[in-house]
């Protein structure tokens, strides 16, 4: 079968009727059935053409402060803490 790339119309949530989750507001790739072209005709869903312009969610670097990086141990004193 078909497989094409859809995300939900602005303001719109749509279930997959095949895994009874929400489609991602990014979108995602989907086997195309007459489900997903009624729901193209209807306006419900979007079919994307070029998936390139919905780049993949990064990963998020947190960089660290000088005050996080201190090798001070504290699990000795969590004992005695109690």
């Amino acid at each position: 079968m078909e497989i094409k790339f859809l995300k939900p119309a602005p303001g719109v949530k749509i279930r997959d009727p095949r895994t009874k989750e929400f489609l991602p507001i990014d979108g995602r790739r989907v086997e195309m059935t007459v489900y997903w072209n009624r729901r193209i005709q209807d306006g419900t869903v979007v079919a994307v053409e070029n998936q390139m312009a919905f780049p993949k969610t990064e990963k998020l670097t947190i960089e660290k402060s000088p005050a996080d990086k201190s090798t001070t141990d504290t699990s000795s004193k969590r004992g005695s803490d109690l």
